[in-house]
């Protein structure tokens, strides 16, 4: 059964945020359940997936300034706000025990905050928590929950912006055991800490029965995703230079995806004599990728931990599941815990370019009805796991108990 409507806000940096399909929805999911929900953001990029447009949810988006620097675009609201929350800010602002410039940033996004006060406000990400420190004065009775994505600048770990988001909020979720030691390590108390994942719209993801493979008979490798150093695509392209010198099998990779490291992973690419079967497509809307993932035959994520960062649930390794894609991750940070047992062959050491080489040779000996096997193994773990009916259930079950 569904919670019973309640008024939620959700604060996250950016949205509509085509990198984030998942928060979707999320989000969606709030509004079809019959929840009042507000969306707190402080920029938009372009929208991508219809579902935003069809529940109206940049509609339900209030802005609000990241910084004093961008304080004055927001004065015409501000003002008009002033006789309902001007004592409601100046008393956010007074909870503030830093600079003066601090106080003032607290008080003018306080001020262009939504008057009715919330039943529960989720926080996605830690650094955005640490920019609202004013949350609880401004909503005495509200559940504050932080989600951790993970990743964030490692320097938050022991400082006192962290212990004040974690006193902040009354519950910490996270999706991944990984990433639970992780918020662990930066001092968070272990009692507030819940593993919930990111969940999924099922109905969205409707892969072709049979699965068409290997078209012309090539292989088809894909991967999805953030263009940047993290992701360990020139991993990637060095197995697939491996494979090729030593199999006539004909195999491709399609990168797709935005970032700044495009214009090296093209260089690379010819360097290494792959012009011919990587290819390379600018980041899709939400549903274009979905359908394009039925075009191929695994999806790659050889994704390498950062100083400051370790992979999480790796979203697009559970969608790729969802349409029966088998699946070649790294050991990275919470992937190994993402993937069924069946697919765990198929979990790698990172930067390491041999051993996914290895992983691409095993995929393309299999004969179709191993590989139909294998993404009916991924497809029924997702659904098992990652409903997002579900895991918003979930979420708010455990804010009630919070609260």
């Amino acid at each position: 059964m569904n919670a019973p409507p309640i008024r939620i806000f959700v604060a996250t940096e950016t949205y509509p945020n085509p990198y984030r399909p998942y928060l979707d929805a999320q989000l969606a999911q709030f509004v079809r359940d019959g929840h009042d929900l507000s969306i707190l953001a402080t920029q938009a990029w372009p929208v991508v997936n219809p579902v935003i447009e069809e529940l109206g949810l940049v509609g339900r988006t209030r802005y609000f300034p990241q910084s004093l620097r961008e304080a004055p675009r927001f004065a015409g609201r501000m003002i008009a706000s002033a006789p309902r929350m001007l004592g409601r800010a100046l008393t956010a602002a007074g909870a503030v025990t830093d600079t003066l410039r601090t106080r003032l940033s607290a008080f003018s996004k306080a001020l262009v905050f939504p008057e009715r006060a919330p039943d529960v406000l989720l926080v996605h990400d830690f650094w955005l928590l640490c920019t609202l420190p004013f949350l609880k004065e401004l909503y005495p009775r509200a559940v504050v929950a932080l989600y951790h994505h993970g990743g964030e600048s490692s320097t938050m770990r022991v400082s006192s912006n962290a212990r004040l988001a974690f006193e902040l909020a009354d519950v910490v979720f996270t999706n991944t055991r990984s990433s639970r030691e992780e918020v662990l390590a930066r001092g968070c108390g272990e009692s507030k800490v819940r593993i919930v994942p990111v969940g999924f719209n099922l109905a969205e993801y409707t892969p072709s029965l049979p699965k068409s493979r290997r078209p012309g008979g090539v292989f088809r490798l894909l991967y999805a995703g953030r263009l940047v150093e993290e992701k360990g695509l020139q991993y990637a392209l060095e197995a697939l230079a491996i494979v090729r010198s030593r199999t006539t099998v004909s195999v491709s990779l399609t990168i797709m995806g935005n970032g700044p490291c495009r214009d090296d992973l093209e260089a690379s690419a010819h360097r290494l004599g792959l012009t011919d079967s990587v290819h390379f497509l600018a980041n899709q809307p939400s549903r274009k990728m979905i359908r394009a993932m039925d075009q191929f035959d695994a999806l790659i994520l050889p994704s390498v931990p950062t100083e400051q960062w370790r992979e999480t649930q790796g979203c697009v390794v559970q969608e790729a599941m969802l349409m029966r894609l088998p699946v070649i991750t790294t050991q990275n940070g919470g992937l190994p815990e993402s993937i069924p047992p069946a697919m765990a062959p198929y979990s790698i050491p990172c930067r390491d370019a041999e051993a996914l080489a290895s992983a691409y040779e095993r995929l393309l000996a299999m004969d179709d009805r191993h590989l139909d096997e294998l993404g009916d193994a991924g497809r029924t773990f997702v659904l098992e796991y990652y409903d997002v009916r579900e895991t918003n259930r979930a979420l708010l079950g455990i804010c009630a108990e919070v609260g």
